[in-house]
């Protein structure tokens, strides 16, 4: 499990964007037992990442496209 500030590392955004993610349901989390911390599964942001990924090449592919 990563914290948020370590997802954000990962996904090379921001820890409060990371916590936005949360919050909307993109990325599952638990809180640790009687405190607000978070902890994120790995592969949670592995997918996450991957999306992303998805959808930059995608934008590049459309822009190359309208280039040609």
């Amino acid at each position: 499990e990563l914290t948020p500030a370590q997802a954000a590392g990962i996904l090379g955004v921001t820890r409060q964007f990371v916590d936005r993610l949360c919050e909307d349901g993109v990325l599952a989390f638990r809180r640790l037992p009687g405190s607000r911390h978070r902890r994120i599964r790995v592969q949670d942001v592995v997918e996450v990442a991957a999306e992303r990924e998805e959808r930059r090449a995608g934008g590049d592919a459309i822009r190359a496209a309208i280039d040609e």
